[in-house]
């Protein structure tokens, strides 16, 4: 990880604070830092910001990212259509421009995570990396440079379900279940919380298990999944729909490369010092399949009722750009424009679904707690996610729009470690 900066003090005033840790809901306050951290009080002597009229939260959080990976493995090949995602600068830029401000890289080897630490170009934020886990069961402890294990693919989950990981432990590994976006989806999600019983864990990409096969079509089983998954409490989770336009699936399942690659991918690219490979895809509005994982993801969080064991991610970038999230934001919020997305798909998925009829829109409260508050809770992060006393000071100024894409993707200003990084000064 980056080292924390020590700088001089700052006091945010009159903003609208949405800060769910703390139980805060739009309430006005004003927000001191002392160097790199929230202060409880004013020192006096620090840069006055006035927020009046704007929103105020913590710096966002990517529960779910292979930044590191994809650049790695960009580098390594050389391979043209892979170049946009070589520089873990300029993608933690993206990231830092829309006020996320942390992110946990899923799933890493050691010798990966030496070769980030050591190159030249590092993310200017923040992370923490998971340890891809391939092992024999029994060992339930990650190496102390990696926040925990990430299993991936069922010789792997089978090992996790078999493991001596406690109920208490954390944060909780995650896990890449089999059958993602195919019709066994939800029988194998399923299947697998009948098995994990009270051990903890976080579940990736979880709305691409809420499908089904029902007179041979796949369908959206995002109610079913959203109700089964309530009654897991010792489970968090990620998920996003997915983002139309260019992606590329990274991936250690290789059933899953492979059936992207015969759905109309490119050609899967790999090294021998990455264990992951990447096939270029593009997610199209009149695609019966892309149209049914944009639906479950957007469906599955209407129906969710406990948000704060929920994230949202795209699993960059398998599931779309790191720009995508501000579209998926306002789809939330805003049932018109969720209508208006819905009804350019694919005619027969949206046939089948009950999208059009929910009537549910997020909150500045509900979108704080799944971007900023859950993320934090999955990792274990006391810390991040919230603006209360000791938290690193990362936060983000929104202007209050009518155009909510706009709002998020456009921040006032973004506050990193108690320094002002966006606007650039």
């Amino acid at each position: 990880m980056r080292s924390v900066r020590s700088l001089p003090a700052m006091k945010i005033t009159g903003a609208r604070v949405y800060d769910p840790v703390n139980s805060i809901n739009g309430a006005v306050k004003d927000i001191f830092t002392n160097g790199s951290r929230i202060a409880a009080r004013d020192t006096g002597n620090g840069k006055i910001i006035d927020a009046s009229g704007c929103v105020a939260m913590a710096g966002a959080i990517d529960v779910h990212s292979h930044l590191l990976g994809i650049s790695q493995l960009a580098r390594l090949t050389g391979k043209k259509g892979l170049q946009r995602y070589a520089s873990p600068q300029k993608l933690s830029k993206e990231y830092l421009a829309q006020g996320i401000t942390f992110f946990v890289e899923a799933g890493l080897t050691r010798d990966q995570l030496m070769e980030t630490a050591s190159g030249d170009e590092k993310p200017d934020i923040e992370y923490a990396a998971l340890q891809l886990a391939c092992i024999k069961p029994g060992r339930d402890k990650a190496d102390k440079d990696f926040l925990t294990f990430k299993y991936v693919g069922d010789t792997a989950v089978k090992n996790f379900l078999l493991s001596l990981n406690v109920k208490t432990s954390e944060p909780p590994p995650h896990v890449h279940l089999p059958h993602l976006a195919k019709g066994e989806g939800f029988f194998t999600l399923n299947k697998f919380l009948e098995k994990l019983g009270e051990k903890k864990c976080h579940l990736s990409h979880v709305s691409h298990y809420a499908i089904e096969n029902s007179g041979g079509k796949l369908r959206s089983a995002a109610k079913k999944a959203a109700i089964l998954l309530n009654m897991y409490k010792n489970v968090t989770l990620d998920l996003a729909p997915i983002a139309f336009g260019q992606a590329t699936s990274f991936t250690v399942d290789e059933e899953l490369l492979h059936r992207i690659t015969r759905s109309g991918g490119g050609e899967p690219v790999s090294h021998p010092e990455s264990p992951y490979a990447a096939a270029e895809y593009a997610f199209k509005k009149n695609r019966y399949l892309d149209s049914i994982l944009w639906i479950t993801g957007m469906e599955f969080f209407l129906y969710i009722e406990d948000l704060s064991r929920a994230s949202l991610s795209m699993d960059f970038p398998s599931g779309g750009g790191i720009g995508s999230y501000p579209s998926v934001i306002a789809c939330l919020m805003d049932k018109n424009k969720r209508d208006a997305v819905l009804n350019s798909l694919d005619p027969e998925a949206v046939a089948v679904s009950s999208l059009g009829s929910l009537e549910r829109e997020y909150t500045l409260y509900d979108v704080a707690t799944v971007t900023r508050a859950s993320p934090a809770y999955a990792c274990g992060f006391k810390d991040r996610g919230h603006l209360g006393e000791g938290a690193v000071a990362d936060m983000v100024i929104y202007d209050v729009r009518d155009d909510i894409e706009k709002m998020f993707r456009v921040p006032r200003h973004v506050i990193k470690d108690g320094e002002m990084v966006y606007p650039v000064t």
